[in-house]
């Protein structure tokens, strides 16, 4: 936030920073989930691709399984899913995908001009026992959705006991 004195008068220029509290205030926050730059099972995405055909078809299923598990988590007060004009953002960035599922990630919080709120690191989600490399891989996105929700619950009452002081 910039403050300029003229004449002895404060003036308020340019935007506010927004803060994870802002974000918490919002009914809808758009969903990124980028495996992009993702180690799956010691593979890019694209060799992963590949060597499991269905991870085309079945890529927005596992993501629909970190949805509902975040937006099950009541703490958090706001609706994530795929709303890409949303003021906010939360983009999920997968660093890596075990054969049994298991993910880390991190994840950023954006404002509706890029501009990143918050971030958190290491999120990890449990993969799996049994099951196809898809199946594996959406018990990981929703232990992921979980965790990720539950960190941002744990930010937001934070910055709430701050602002209260």
């Amino acid at each position: 936030m910039s403050l300029v004195f003229v004449l002895g008068s404060l003036f308020y220029v340019g935007a506010q920073e927004k803060t994870i509290l802002d974000v918490s205030q919002a009914q809808v926050v758009n969903l990124v989930v980028d495996f992009s730059n993702a180690s799956i099972h010691n593979m890019d995405e694209n060799a992963f691709s590949t060597y499991e055909p269905s991870y085309a078809k079945g890529k927005n299923e596992v993501i629909a399984k970190l949805v509902e598990e975040f937006n099950d988590e009541e703490k958090v007060g706001f609706i994530l899913s795929n709303f890409p004009k949303a003021d906010y953002t939360v983009k999920v960035n997968v660093v890596s995908v075990s054969r049994k599922g298991d993910m880390l990630s991190n994840a950023e919080i954006l404002d509706i001009d890029g501009n990143v709120i918050a971030t958190i690191s290491d999120i990890k989600g449990d993969g799996g026992t049994f099951g196809s490399n898809m199946n594996l891989m959406g018990d990981g996105c929703k232990s992921t959705g979980e965790a990720l929700a539950k960190r941002m619950a744990k930010m937001i009452k934070v910055e709430k006991k701050k602002a209260k002081q």
